[in-house]
Order: C-alpha cells, then structure tokens, then sequence
C-alpha cells in the first residue's frame, strides 16, 4: 500500500513549490530545471530535468487513484506492447509520483499533416493494436474489482443546455445521445478502456516513426469501445477512421468510427454543461465553438455511415 489517505495535496501549483517538495521528498535528486508541462483537471504535470515526469494530483479523489493506477500499470507492463510509465518516486507527505520521461515529441494536427500515407497507417495500426492489448488484458470484472467504475456522460442534464443552442448542433447532439445510449445498452459493446488517447497522451520519435510511449491512465473504466476513437479527432479525423477500420478488422466487431465521433460530441457537451453549470460563459463559448467546427466532419461522418 503507498498510504495515499495520510498524504496532503499540493499546497501551491507552482515550480517553486513543486521543486522545495521534492527536494524535501527525495533528497538524492538533483534538480537542475524544472517546467510545468501540463495543468489538467485531475493532475498537475512537471518535467524535472528533462528526464522525470511527476505528477501531482490536485484533490483527494485524484490521490486515492494513484495507488489504483500503479496497480493497473504494474499488471499492464508484460501484457502491451508500448511502453508505459514506470513509477519510480511516490510523495509520503504530499501527494505524487515520478517516472522516467517517456522521450518523444507529442502528435497534433500539424505533425500528423506531415506524415506520409504509409506513416499515417503504421500509427493508425499501432494504436488499433494497442487498444485491442488493453481491452483484451483487463476484463470488465477484474476493473470493477479493483473500483475501476463504468464511463458515463451526463446526457439526462443536457436537456436544458441543448436547448439553447443552434438548430445544426442541436440536431447533431440529439442524434448523437441516441447512438450512446443504443450503445450503452448492448454489453457486448463494454470493455476495459484507456479513453483519452490523444496527441498529447503520446511520446513519438520522428526519427524512426514510432510511438515511444503511451501514458495518463487516471481516466480509465468500463464503456463501449468505441470510446477510444473520440481523442483521435482532435489529431484528425482520418487517423480516427484509419484506426477504427483497422480496430474492427482485427476483432471482428462493427466499426467504431460513428460511435467515436458521437463521443468526442458528448465530451464536448459535458464540458460545456460544466461550464454552463458554473457561469463560465467564456468556456461555454470555446466548447461551442468546438462543436460548430466538428459539424462538417460529424456530417461526413454520420452520412457516409448511412450509405
């Protein structure tokens, strides 16, 4: 057991604290820069000599994950293939844990727009195989076990909000609750999922083409699998489809790529009815915005899936 029930959150989310905590932590590690990669909801991310990630959670939920992530990456390392963190470090005061940086450069829009057609199907089909290792690795009954829960969007409370958009995305979103809950309901459809695979949950080398690390498990559960594919539209959604029509090659199911792109909608939603909730009218605005600039790919999407 680490012991995250006696540890403290981070009192202050800066380079400075993070570098007096460690040095207080583990005194053997001499820091020589230390920057902030990542501010996510659940977790503050440094990078300490450009060799070591650690991460801090930022409440008492996220630090009572840890110790349940470890487990998940201790079991996962001999049964995939990437490389995963490695946990080396953890906090016996504040809460954290530390890891070898997974050396690569992160995948977005631009880099993706690069690739040849040949590297643009070796990643779709490194990824495909990737989500077929983990969805085969940790059954649904194994996750419960060990308080992985099912993933749900919060798609009864969306009613009031939906009804205050525009006409086009309005449609798109009634249309895409309706695919999620046919697929909620079918149990075949559930499996183990990683569900935030994105550029940014990737280490990539350039030199050699090859994804180098995968990483950020704190979001995993139980859902359709079709959930893995909604992070894949933020690269592009070619990569989306690559990987979904490989994906369902390999495990004889139907295509995921639909169902991808009715949840990369239903997360926008979610964040934007958090915001709404909370008046945040300038994230109300970017998650509308996202929405209104995936209505074109969501109209190639969902019509070629009527053909």
């Amino acid at each position: 057991m680490i012991g995250n029930q006696m540890k403290k959150i981070l009192p202050k989310f800066d380079t400075e604290t993070i570098s007096e905590v460690l040095h207080h932590e583990i005194p053997k590690l001499k820091i020589n820069s230390i920057s902030i990669v990542q501010t996510g909801w659940d977790h503050l991310v440094a990078e300490v000599n450009e060799q070591w990630i650690f991460r801090f959670p930022r409440d008492i939920k996220s630090i009572a994950n840890i110790e349940r992530e470890k487990k998940l990456l201790d079991y996962l390392k001999s049964r995939i293939s990437l490389p995963i963190p490695d946990y080396r470090y953890f906090g016996t005061k504040v809460a954290f844990v530390g890891y070898p940086k997974l050396q690569g450069i992160h995948i977005n829009q631009q880099i993706y727009a690069n690739f040849s057609i040949e590297t643009r199907h070796h990643l779709a089909n490194t990824l495909a195989s990737f989500f077929t290792e983990i969805h085969h690795a940790v059954s649904k009954e194994q996750a419960l076990a060990w308080g992985h829960a099912p993933i749900f969007r919060p798609t009864k409370e969306m009613g009031p909000l939906i009804a205050t958009l525009p006409l086009e995305i309005q449609s798109m979103v009634k249309i895409a609750i309706a695919y999620n809950q046919k697929e909620l309901s079918d149990e075949k459809n559930l499996v183990f999922c990683h569900q935030d695979i994105n550029g940014d949950n990737l280490a990539y080398d350039l030199a050699i083409n090859e994804i180098t690390g995968v990483f950020d498990f704190s979001d995993t559960g139980i859902g359709p699998y079709s959930l893995e594919f909604a992070e894949l539209f933020v690269v592009d959604a070619e990569l989306a489809k690559f990987t979904a029509d490989i994906y369902a090659k390999i495990n004889n199911v139907p295509n995921p790529f639909v169902g991808g792109a009715v949840d990369y909608i239903l997360r926008k939603m979610t964040f934007m009815l958090d915001a709404w909730k909370n008046s945040n009218v300038e994230g109300e605005k970017n998650f509308l915005k996202a929405l209104n600039d995936f209505l074109p790919i969501w109209q190639e999407v969902y019509l070629s899936a009527q053909v």
